[in-house]
């Protein structure tokens, strides 16, 4: 009876103690993206213009649009999922961005603006003023079609009727990347591009835009810029010892396991960590960018950041001891686990600071280490590579006669 009052009562301290790691970890998690979100820019300025829509006056749709004639969308057009048709004599004065979707531009239709489709087909019979740019995705360009700029596609064919006029190159099979409204904001953009010309509805579009200029920086504003990248890596890499020291604390022999198994299968770990960082990511991205999936998408990256920290706090431990070690100091596995993490994640952490070529030299370093991490906990869960130990045969011998 006595027993099992403590086992019970183990496994509500258990159940306690894992609810409470949930709980800080997606606190920390809501912090980091609240850093990330409201991150520092490189000219050292606290603010959201660099997740900004491209112009104030961005329209955000997730449903199909249809730009009537004599209608006209003044401002960027960003479509998240649906087709959108610019039938004769609507117009659009501003970029036209579909995500998930196909574009229908009719003859006598025009878009002032660049027009760009990441995942559907565009058909085009009547005037757009910049690029048209197609992620994946077929171009069928009519008798009266006119673009304005480049023509380019990645991954799909461009058919273009006699009569179709390119005033730019057109480019199959390589993708013109093009300036994507960035998402996520309720920032104000305090620079926005000025419309010069705009034109009257059924005549050819045709604008001129106006960038704002950008005032040099002078020596003051560089150090300013390097103490904020500072700033914010000491936060980050704060943020990450945090988490990975949780980790250890509520599950110790997990982060042991997981280690013993980086020292014993390195070279697999490295292998499935890498291909499942990268079969992760590129999940995460597709389903995110389909709206409809986003939710599915945020967890494959919740789940995919969560492993590579769980990895992170493996490596961590391993490089804490090794450091200790040579150093002839003995202290508990959690203070060595700190001490590697903080060594590992402020290096790399250091290196984004700085900037210029160390910026992605980081970039592929932590990915590198990371995918050893990860991988060793995959490993570890699936038990790959291990070989069952053969029983003793020891005690079944028979007694030798004196």
């Amino acid at each position: 009876m006595f027993n099992l009052r403590n086992k019970s009562r183990n496994g509500r301290r258990r159940i306690r103690r894992r609810g409470k790691l949930a709980a800080a970890i997606l606190l920390l998690l809501l912090v980091g993206a609240a850093l990330v979100r409201y991150g520092w820019q490189d000219d050292g300025i606290n603010r959201l213009t660099h997740f900004a829509p491209a112009s104030p006056n961005s329209k955000f749709y997730a449903q199909d649009l249809t730009v009537g004639a004599d209608e006209v969308h003044r401002g960027d057009v960003v479509l998240y999922s649906g087709d959108v048709t610019v039938e004769s004599g609507g117009a659009i004065v501003g970029n036209l961005t579909v995500y998930s979707g196909n574009i229908d531009v009719e003859p006598g239709g025009a878009v002032q603006g660049n027009v760009t489709a990441v995942s559907g087909d565009a058909q085009v019979a009547g005037a757009i003023d910049g690029n048209l740019v197609v992620g994946s995705g077929d171009i069928h360009l009519g008798e009266s079609a006119v673009i304005g700029g480049d023509v380019s596609v990645m991954s799909g064919d461009i058919d273009r009727q006699p009569g179709a006029v390119i005033h730019g190159n057109l480019v199959a099979g390589r993708l013109k990347l093009p300036e994507l409204p960035k998402l996520l904001t309720f920032a104000e953009q305090k620079e926005a591009p000025v419309s010069v010309v705009t034109p009257t509805i059924g005549e050819s579009a045709t604008s001129t835009i106006v960038a704002p200029l950008r005032r040099p920086r002078g020596l003051l504003g560089a150090l300013a810029a390097l103490i904020w990248r500072l700033v914010g890596a000491a936060l980050g890499t704060g943020l990450i010892v945090t988490i990975v020291g949780l980790f250890y604390y509520v599950r110790p022999g997990l982060v042991q396991s997981v280690q013993e198994t980086l020292a014993q299968q390195n070279a697999l770990s490295f292998i499935i960590g890498l291909v499942s960082n990268l079969v992760l990511t590129f999940l995460a991205t597709i389903l995110i960018v389909t709206f409809c999936l986003a939710p599915v998408g945020i967890a494959v990256a919740v789940s995919l950041v969560l492993l590579n920290l769980l990895g992170w706090a493996a490596l961590a431990l391993t490089v804490g001891n090794r450091l200790l070690g040579y150093a002839n100091v003995t202290t508990e596995p959690l203070v060595n686990l700190l001490v590697g993490a903080v060594l590992m994640t402020s290096l790399l952490a250091l290196g984004w600071a700085l900037g210029d070529c160390l910026r992605p030299l980081a970039y592929i370093v932590g990915i590198l280490i990371s995918s050893m991490g990860s991988g060793a906990v995959v490993v570890t869960w699936l038990r790959l590579g291990t070989t069952p130990t053969p029983p003793s045969t020891a005690a079944a011998l028979p007694p030798t006669a004196d």
